[in-house]
Formats: structure tokens, C-alpha cells, sequence
């Protein structure tokens, strides 16, 4: 072989451009977290934007923030004739929800993490958001979207570059400069509540790897860990080659025009203009149409990213165009007089201070094969064209595989482009509403409660960290909406996360399979339940020893210090009132109750006199207890009174009252009743969740047995709340079907009281209910108090209703009445805070659901699989969990997570 033969055999392609050749990416600069452009000089840098939520929102709201996002296009940037900014929106939907797996392994609190019930929470969590990603999604939603539902993250980045004309010499480096323009951008925006943040190098090496190397052979996720790995090693020992070459695993190439990375084949579809003027949130926001509520972006094909750019260009060379375009149309025929009405038009707009830039609209797609690569173009095309964009031909476009490059992060360079052949005028608003800034809401990102959108993106938020005042929070739900279901799901998440101490009262044991699944995991457990026999003891008088250390003590059994209204008078006091426990008129209220049986027309006879008797009494039953060493118990109140009515100082009408109602209290201090109330408590154990059944007080007439026994509880929930109140762990007391026990105005006025104290000492309280109708009027303070509102599938109707309890605006109705529910799918809610505000969509996964389960037909399935596989009723939910996954497509069973 001659040296010729092997020079052309070795180096014949030495001359030959790689792809690397014609992207700009040289170094990323992670001081600045920008990247270094093929000049040298020029810099660019990359963010992700949280878009703002337009589910339901009315279109006076929209308008007011396509205006915010207008001005963030015309006035963040100084407008440049020769090397002018650039600004590139690009979206896309990922399938990998890696991302806020991880954010969920991180979340647990320190007395959570680690421990057996956190870690296979969050292995079901893990394998289910892995199996919600599937592509030909978890279900096809026939009821608001028309469309598939799965799993996936839908990524709006912007980017924003300059490139520095060779002869430029200003006080500002290049660096200087983009900071400033992006800092503009970023205050712009948020005033329309877009969240944007800057994205380091990991993140956009991400993003443009994965661009590259869709298809790696290691697999999605190891291909990650392997690029992490590189770019770490290479933070450690630089090698000498460019940022974009570091991203290239595999080597490209052209074939029938297309580029093919990963042998899978890739093109681009352009925008030539635009038909119509684009509504707001055109692309990616949430609208109704006529076959849905979805976004544009929804029905795009499958792996679809839009590429935006916009040239920011003078209004005054604009104006001067503008009129030389008008200046050419000569003479009098229809064309010419054409072009200048518009031309006037144009004018007339600019003078009313709108703008004009320079834009492109690029969509890429790509597909295993290049049949199935058209079939994806031509259906792109065609959803655009009807949506007012039309696009240019496949056979018209020229160089395909150049203008694939051309719109891809900082590659186009209006410099390489002075006659603008690649770019076209536009409206600054049609613009903003072509943005995908606007689509739908994903919560705070705080882990403690995890939803997903419309969209199949994960929601979530946290009313422990997210409060603005407190943690409570109230769950609506009609009959049929899912309540308990969700609140299974949010208790899981709950203990999970924070391993709070938690008291769950309910009637119907709709958690008992819930806390059966958390106790096998290592989650300690107490279980109350309130019917005969059952050794529960909830001794009102528990804590009365407490009021003897009280100096004021006369003060407060002076009834003229006292009013009428006991209500009122626990209402009336302000949310600051809440450093110390009133334990007197704790005790009152329990006293009261059992006197008057609950029934409010008998609580309206007593009188302020009655009232500072009753005080008295208290007072003098904790007296003779603490000297006997013992807790007081209703039966010492009941001689008091006794004693009281045969005090000769007092008047014959008085004593005769203390008589009455010492008599009134026979019934709580006997019998079942007395099993209860009249008997000394000793204190629970310190678990990690009180379960409680309401049992027998559940039923109908025994509404004041039950708000005494509710209010015992509370007493003991203060207990621990003054005991832990300097640990980190919270308390968080969760009431299902609270409105049978707030309807008393007693029992509602005083958890009111102990709700206000709750906020120092940590302590939570979750309602949920079925009815608002049931809650009183003395409610009214508690349900304002409340931070976190949850409401499911709620009607117009009961959204009137409750306005009674919280101001709401036509938004938030227009929001609340929008969630929907598809039987065997979702549950849609909305939740309202001061921090948070957005609709979300309940798909959770199955194991959760079967716990939940309490219709005849769920509890005569788990029945017959018990008695098949004899296995307990835990097993058996599991077993019908796993029949769920089957029905959704979902094969992997719950012992092999």
C-alpha cells in the first residue's frame, strides 16, 4: 500500500463538518450559570418557567395577564438595530417524572425518613408515577379533556442570548448585560405569577442531551446517572473539548432529510404565519373548545417541542419600513390600496404604543420510523393549520435539515440573517398569547400533598409549609365525590412526610384498613372506639385540678363578669387570645351539654346566674378531688349542685335551679354514659396515630354524648399539645363528617377556643364534610379561622352555600363549580389558601383506593377473597388493589415492590 493509498484510507474525511461544527454551545459557565457562545465573547442563559394556571379562570383575569406578559416582551430589553436580543421559548412534554421522584425521597421529615412505612410509601408512590407514563396513557379522559391522561411533565424553558458585534466596546461586559435584560424579564413576569428560575449546568445539559440521544442503549434512566457522572468528572479534570460535544453519545446523521439521532429520524415543522390572531394561552393553555376543555398543546403528536423565537427590533426602523413599504405601493389599483390601509393600520396601532419583533415558530417532532414520521407531520400540520397556524409544506421547505439546526437554544444569529429571510414580523401580543407561559397550575412543589393536573403533571403542595397563618384545612366533598378517599390518600402522605402524632375520629371505620396497613409497617396505633364495653374512658373533668392554680379563680365565677351568651362570648374573642387554656370554660361547656342534653333551646333558659353556678360548682367538685388526690368527675359537679341547693344564703329560685340541673346530670353519671364520662382517665399512650370510631355516639340522639365526648378529646389533644409543644413533630387532629359534631354551637364555639391556642402549640386541625348546611352560625368563626380549603366536585348550589363561611370571589366560584369526576379514573377538586389556589386532579394509586373502600359491594368482595385465600381483610384489600392495577393496565404486583 502506498503512503497516498493510506493517507486517503485514514484521513479522506478530515474535511468533512461534523454536526458540532454548527451548534454555538462552547463552555458553560457555572460562576454564572450561562453558556460561553462560538464567538468567544457572547453569552446566553437558560430557564425553566412555572407557567400560571388558567384552569377555569375567566377571561378578564387571562387579559390582564397576556398585558403583564406583553409588556415583559417590549420593555425588558433595549431594542438594538445590529446584534439585537434574542428570546426563545421552547415547550415540551417529558414522560419522566424522575424529578419529583426524587423531590419525594428527600421530603420526609428526620423522624420520618427511613422508617419502613415512609420507604414502601414511597416505593408505591415511586412505581405508580412510573406507571402512569405509559404512552398510550392510564386512561382516555371522555369527560373534560377528550383525550388520553398519563403521566408527564410538560417543560416551558426560556432562553435568552446576544451576540456581541465584533467592534462593540461598552462600559458593561457581556455578562453584566444578560444579567440585567433576564432580571427585567424575571420581575416582568412575576408580576403575572410565572415563576422563573435559572437553570445551572446539570439541568440544560439534561434538557439537550436528551435531545440528542433520545433512544440510548443503557436506557432513559441510567443514561441520565451516566451524563451526571461525565459532567462531574469533568468538573473535576477538564477535558479539552466544547459543552456541546459533551453532549453527543452517539453520532448522527442525515438520511432522506432527516436528521437521525439514536437511528431515530427527526424533523421540523415551520410556522409561515399566522391565520388568525391567537387567543390567549393559544398554545398551551387551558381553553374550551368544542371537543373539551384542553390546551392546543394536548393534542399535539406525541414527543411534539415548540420552538419560539422573537428578534427584538426598533419601533423607529419599523416605522421607516413601514412607510417605505407603503411608499412603494404606487397607483390606484386594488393591491396598492390594499397594502396601504394596512400600512396605516400598522401605524396607527404603533402610535397607540403596541410593537412589533421579529419571530419564528418551530415545532420538532420525531418518530421510530419515517413513515411514522410523516404520519406525525402531516397531523401536526393539520392540528395547527385549524388552530389559525399555518405551516409550510414539507415539499416547500427548503434545507429541512439547516432549519432543524437553525431554531434549536442560541443557534440563530440575526447577524447571519440581515435581510431577515428566516424571521417575520408580528404583534408583541399576538405573541404573548403564543407563549407557553400560560398553561396549567402544578402547586408549590412542596411534597405534603400529591395531586396531578389536567395535564398528568404531578400537583402538590404542603399546608405545613405553604401556611400563611395556619395549618388547618377543611375538606368538602358531597356524597359520592370521594372524601374519605382523599383523605386516606393525604393521611398516607401525611404520616409519610411528617410522622406528625395524628388523631383520626371518624364513624363508618372508613381509615380502619388505612391504620391496619400503617400498623404492619411499623406505625405505632391506639384505637378508641365509643360503645359499650369498650373500657373508654373521657373523663370531662380530666383536667380541673388545672383551674385551682388559677389566682383570678373568683373573678371568673362572678356572674357579673359573665354574659348571657356563652357562645358569643368564645366568639368574640379575638385570634390572639390564645396564649393559655380557659380550662373553667372548657369544663363549662362539657357541664352545660350534659345539663341541657345538647338541645339549644334548654341552653338559651340558662342565665348568667346559672352560668356563675355551674362555675362555682366546677370549682368546688375540683376542690374536694384534688384534696381527695383524684380527678374530678361529673358525679362531684352533680353534689355540688346538690350542696348549692341547700345553701340557705342563696335565694329559694336559685336553689331550686341548682336542684334541676344537678338532677340533669344523673344521666351522664350512670349506665352507659357513666361507663364514659363518670369515670377517672388515665393517659393514652404516646403513638403515632389515635384512631377513633365515634361508634354508638354516631347515631342519631346521642348528639350530646357525642359533642362531650368530642370535646374530651380535645382536651386531651391540648394535653399533648402543651406536653410536645418544644418538639419539632406536629399534631394534626383530622375529623371526618365533622358537621355532626360542630352542629352543636357549643361544641363549634369550643373548638373554636382550642383551635385558636392550637396554632402555638403545633397542633393541625383537618375537617371533612359532606354538608355545609349542617354547620351553625357559631361555626362561622372556627370555618374563617381555617386557612386550607379542599373542596371536591362541588355544584353551584353548594358553592353558594359556602360563601355563608368564606368570601368568594366569582374566580374561585367559576373555578370550584369547574372539577369534574369520571367514575373509575379521577376526582377533581380545588384547593383555596392564601398561598395557593389552583384545581387539581385525583389519581391515586390503587392500594390507596382499596383501603378506602366502603360500599356494601367493596366490603362482599373483600369478604369472598378472604374466605377464599383465608387471609385477613387487609390482605384482602391488597389483593383487590392488585385487580385494579390489572384493569388499568398495570401489571406488577404489590409484593414485588
Amino acid at each position: 500500500m502506498t503512503h497516498s493509498h493510506k493517507k486517503n484510507f485514514l484521513y479522506a474525511n478530515n474535511g468533512k463538518k461534523s454536526i458540532i461544527d454548527y451548534l454555538p454551545w462552547i463552555e458553560f459557565d457555572e460562576e454564572h450559570n450561562s453558556i460561553l457562545l462560538e464567538d468567544g465573547r457572547s453569552v446566553g442563559a437558560v430557564f425553566e418557567i412555572t407557567p400560571y394556571g388558567t384552569e377555569a379562570k375567566p377571561t378578564s383575569k387571562l387579559r390582564a395577564i397576556s398585558d403583564i406578559v406583553t409588556n415583559s416582551i417590549e420593555d425588558s430589553f433595549d431594542e438594538r438595530d445590529m446584534n439585537p436580543w434574542v428570546i426563545q421559548y421552547f415547550c415540551q412534554d417529558e414522560d419522566n417524572l424522575q424529578d419529583y421522584i426524587s423531590l419525594l425521597k428527600q421530603y420526609p421529615r428526620s423522624h420520618a425518613q427511613g422508617t419502613e412505612f415512609t420507604k414502601k410509601w414511597l416505593d408505591i408512590m415511586e412505581y405508580h408515577l412510573d406507571s402512569i407514563t405509559k404512552s398510550d396513557g392510564l386512561f382516555f379522559d371522555n369527560t373534560v379533556t377528550k383525550t388520553p391522561w398519563r403521566g408527564k411533565v410538560r417543560k416551558t424553558r426560556l432562553v435568552v442570548y446576544r451576540y456581541i458585534g465584533p467592534k462593540e466596546r461598552e462600559d458593561l461586559n457581556a455578562q453584566e448585560k444578560l444579567d440585567i435584560v433576564c432580571n427585567n424579564l424575571i420581575l416582568a413576569l412575576k408580576g403575572a405569577g410565572i415563576v422563573v428560575k435559572r437553570l445551572g449546568k446539570n439541568e440544560v445539559s439534561r434538557w439537550l442531551a436528551q435531545i440528542f440521544n433520545p433512544a440510548p442503549l443503557q436506557g432513559k434512566k441510567n443514561f441520565i446517572k451516566q451524563l451526571m457522572d461525565d459532567q462531574k468528572q469533568a468538573d473535576e479534570l477538564p477535558i479539552i473539548n466544547d459543552f456541546a460535544e459533551s453532549l453527543f453519545y452517539s453520532e448522527p446523521e442525515i438520511k432522506e432529510g432527516y436528521w437521525h439521532f439514536d437511528n431515530i429520524p427527526h424533523a421540523v415543522v415551520m410556522v409561515d404565519r399566522l391565520k388568525t390572531p391567537p387567543k390567549i394561552g393559544h398554545i398551551t393553555g387551558e381553553t374550551s373548545k368544542a371537543d373539551g376543555i384542553n390546551a392546543l398543546f394536548d393534542v399535539l403528536p406525541e414527543s411534539t417541542m415548540m420552538s419560539l423565537t422573537i428578534v427584538t427590533h426598533p419601533q423607529d426602523k419599523l416605522e421607516d419600513h413601514i412607510n417605505f413599504v407603503r411608499g412603494k405601493a404606487i397607483g390606484e389599483n386594488a393591491e396598492s390600496l390594499s397594502v396601504k390601509e394596512d400600512c396605516d393600520e400598522a401605524m396607527e396601532y404603533i402610535r397607540q404604543r403596541e410593537k412589533m419583533y421579529y419571530s419564528s415558530i418551530a415545532f420538532y417532532v420525531k418518530d421510530s420510523s419515517i413513515g411514522g414520521l410523516k404520519r406525525k407531520i402531516q397531523g401536526l400540520s393539520s392540528v395547527l393549520n385549524n388552530n389559525g397556524l399555518v405551516t409550510v409544506a414539507e415539499a416547500n421547505e427548503v434545507a429541512p435539515a439547516s432549519s432543524f439546526l437553525r431554531w434549536l437554544p442560541m443557534n440563530y444569529n440575526p447577524q447571519n440573517d440581515i435581510k431577515r429571510l428566516y424571521v417575520k414580523f408580528n404583534w408583541c401580543k399576538h405573541l404573548a398569547n403564543l407563549l407557553p407561559v400560560l398553561g396549567r397550575s402544578s402547586g408549590t412543589g412542596n411534597s405534603g400533598v400529591t395531586f396531578f393536573n389536567r395535564g398528568g403533571e404531578p400537583l402538590s403542595y404542603d399546608p405545613m409549609v405553604d401556611k400563611a397563618q395556619n395549618g388547618h384545612k377543611l375538606i368538602l366533598g358531597p356524597t359520592g365525590a370521594g372524601k374519605s378517599a382523599t383523605l386516606n390518600i393525604e393521611i398516607a402522605q401525611l404520616v409519610a412526610m411528617y410522622r406528625p402524632r395524628t388523631i383520626i375520629v371518624e364513624t363508618g371505620n372508613s381509615f380502619g384498613l388505612l391504620v391496619d396497613f400503617m400498623e404492619r409497617l411499623g406505625v405505632s396505633v391506639h384505637r378508641v372506639s365509643l360503645k359499650p364495653g369498650s373500657g373508654v374512658v373521657l373523663n370531662p373533668l380530666a383536667d380541673s385540678h388545672l383551674i385551682l392554680q388559677n389566682k383570678d379563680i373568683q373573678f371568673e365565677i362572678d356572674e357579673n363578669n359573665l354574659s348571657d351568651d356563652i357562645v358569643n362570648e368564645a366568639l368574640e374573642q379575638n385570634e390572639e387570645d390564645d396564649a393559655q387554656r380557659d380550662v373553667l370554660g372548657e369544663i363549662e361547656i362539657s357541664i352545660r351539654l350534659m345539663i341541657t342534653g345538647g338541645e339549644e333551646r334548654e341552653d338559651e333558659l340558662l342565665r348568667r346566674s346559672d352560668r356563675a353556678m355551674i362555675r362555682q360548682a366546677i370549682v368546688m367538685a375540683a376542690q374536694v378531688a384534688y384534696d381527695e388526690r383524684r380527678q374530678a368527675v361529673p358525679s362531684d359537679v352533680q353534689e355540688a349542685l346538690f350542696t348549692l341547693s341547700k345553701d340557705t344564703h342563696l335565694p329559694e329560685a336559685r336553689r331550686a335551679k341548682a336542684y334541676e340541673m344537678g338532677e340533669s346530670l344523673s344521666m351522664f353519671t350512670q349506665g352507659f354514659e357513666g361507663e364514659i364520662f363518670n369515670k377517672q382517665g388515665t393517659p393514652w399512650p404516646d403513638v403515632d396515630v389515635i384512631h377513633v370510631d365515634l361508634a354508638t355516639f354516631a347515631r342519631e340522639g346521642y348528639e350530646a354524648q357525642l359533642s362531650i365526648a368530642y370535646i374530651s378529646l380535645i382536651n386531651h389533644i391540648n394535653n399533648m399539645g402543651e406536653q410536645y409543644q418544644h418538639q419539632a413533630r406536629a399534631i394534626v387532629n383530622i375529623t371526618d363528617e365533622s358537621h355532626i359534631i360542630t352542629v352543636k354551637p357549643l361544641t363549634a364555639a369550643y373548638l373554636t377556643k382550642a383551635s385558636k391556642m392550637w396554632r402555638k402549640l403545633g397542633v393541625w386541625l383537618w375537617l371533612a364534610t359532606q354538608n355545609m348546611e349542617d354547620f351553625p352560625d357559631a361555626a362561622s368563626k372556627l370555618l374563617s379561622m381555617i386557612e386550607w380549603w379542599e373542596m371536591l366536585v362541588t355544584e353551584s348550589s353548594e358553592a353558594e352555600k359556602i360563601r355563608r363561611f368564606k368570601a368568594l370571589t366569582d374566580e374561585q366560584i367559576s373555578m370550584i363549580t369547574s372539577a369534574c369526576k369520571a367514575a373509575r379514573q379521577y376526582t377533581e377538586g380545588v384547593v383555596l389558601s392564601k398561598n395557593v389556589e389552583c384545581l387539581f386532579r385525583i389519581v391515586p394509586p390503587s392500594l390507596f383506593l382499596a383501603l378506602a373502600m366502603t360500599e356494601k359491594d367493596e366490603k362482599a368482595e373483600r369478604m369472598k377473597l378472604m374466605n377464599e385465600f383465608n387471609i385477613s381483610e387487609l390482605d384482602a384489600a391488597i389483593k383487590v388493589s392488585e385487580k385494579l392495577d390489572e384493569a388499568r393496565g398495570i401489571t406488577r404486583k404489590y409484593e414485588d415492590l
